[in-house]
């Protein structure tokens, strides 16, 4: 039932025409559950599933029942809706998805984005949440997400993409982005584009908070110290990678907003868990997951690869068509290793051969078959990266759950 139930739900169009009245005609049909919690609402190219995740922590430690939701899934699609950091159960997500089918089946048209958004939100209603966790699908402005009036909005880190959809400069992504603002505070990660968004949170009756002005970081070894409007030090993530420094003084911003206490917020960063994300899931050979599915999300995790100084390097790569997946190889080339091209398991997928252009490499189109030919040739003291697209990530756990 569960799996005829998804697979139903995923013949409803992946892109609808953007805009809101769709799911504001589902909401108000459902009596607008959006308006029964408080929210947090978070946009932005690289970091918000971290932020996300952080901020469900702390607000869990406080003692809140949060519910968190994400895209995309990168096992089961379950994990799209959480409370607590437990998947809405299947016999929920059938009830409550059989209800939203039989509103669009009776002359209410919805994408398959706008269905789980409603799904999420009558979820939470019912299960009565303090706080929904609620990451944008893309963009901002026109996501099925953006009919809610959070407590605080929060814009991570912007770089280019979706450019066909969102614009192809950084101020029109983030003018997208900041569809979000409403008339509550506001919290970027990129202080550089302060001007930018102040203007726009001026207009809106929105006060903005940045890092880099209203909260500094700095590192010290494994730990970190932030100084601003709160001071804590010798803070502990759990999330690997100097750039999860940024993504957690983004989270601590909001938190310091939200009035969540320095003990909860100390907690939530040493206790968060963010699958796929830098993932380390193997020591002998060290194999890494990362989901870095953007030029500026490859960087990063190039960047955190080399200072982990392995010589033997096989590079699982993976990638949707619509990304500049030729300046992602070109960073994944500083790493000086082997790369094995494959095909995620995506209608969106690009073939593996096309990469062939900008990399010597051996394409094994079958994600497990190419997992399972690195692990044979990788030794104790070699390491494996997965990467390009969350959706090949979601392919090897799959394998690996197996």
């Amino acid at each position: 039932m569960y799996k005829e139930f998804v697979e139903k739900l995923y013949t409803y169009t992946r892109f609808a025409k953007l805009g809101l009245k769709n799911i504001q005609n589902l909401l108000e049909i459902l009596g607008n559950p959006q308006n029964s919690f408080k929210t947090i609402h978070i946009a932005g190219t690289n970091g918000k599933g971290s932020v996300a995740a952080m901020i469900t922590q702390m607000l869990m430690e406080e003692g809140y029942r949060t519910g968190l939701y994400i895209s995309p899934h990168l096992v089961d699609f379950r994990e799209r809706i959480q409370i607590n950091r437990e998947w809405i159960p299947e016999k929920d997500l059938l009830r409550i998805g059989k209800e939203l089918l039989d509103i669009v089946e009776s002359g209410n048209p919805a994408s398959f984005f706008e269905i789980t958004t409603a799904i999420m939100f009558r979820y939470f209603e019912e299960k009565n949440v303090d706080y929904g966790v609620i990451e944008v699908g893309m963009g901002g402005r026109l996501d099925a997400t953006n009919v809610i009036l959070p407590e605080v909005s929060i814009i991570t880190h912007i770089s280019l993409d979706h450019t066909k959809i969102l614009g192809d400069t950084i101020e029109k992504i983030a003018s997208e982005k900041a569809g979000i603002i409403k008339n509550k505070p506001t919290v970027i990660s990129d202080y550089s584009l302060y001007e930018f968004f102040s203007g726009i949170c001026k207009k809106r009756g929105s006060k903005l908070y940045s890092v880099g002005k209203d909260i500094k970081y700095t590192k010290k070894g494994e730990f970190f110290d932030v100084s601003g409007v709160i001071n804590l030090k010798n803070l502990e993530v759990s999330l690997k990678g100097d750039h999860q420094i940024l993504n957690a003084s983004t989270a601590i911003l909001a938190a310091y907003i939200l009035g969540i206490s320095r003990k909860s917020i100390r907690k939530g960063l040493k206790n968060v868990r963010w699958e796929g994300r830098f993932e380390i899931v193997s020591r002998k050979p060290l194999i890494v997951f990362d989901g870095g599915h953007n030029p500026d999300g490859v960087k990063t995790a190039v960047n955190t690869m080399k200072k982990l100084s392995y010589e033997n390097i096989y590079i699982l790569f993976g990638v949707l068509k619509d990304k500049d997946y030729r300046k992602m190889i070109d960073y994944l080339k500083d790493l000086k290793g082997s790369f094995i091209f494959t095909k995620p398991n995506s209608d969106r997928a690009l073939d593996p051969e096309e990469l062939l252009k900008y990399a010597d490499g051996t394409v094994i189109t079958d994600p497990e078959e190419a997992f399972r030919k690195i692990k044979e040739m990788a030794k104790n003291e070699d390491a494996i990266l997965v990467i390009g697209s969350l959706y090949l990530i979601g392919d090897i756990k799959s394998t690996l759950c197996k």
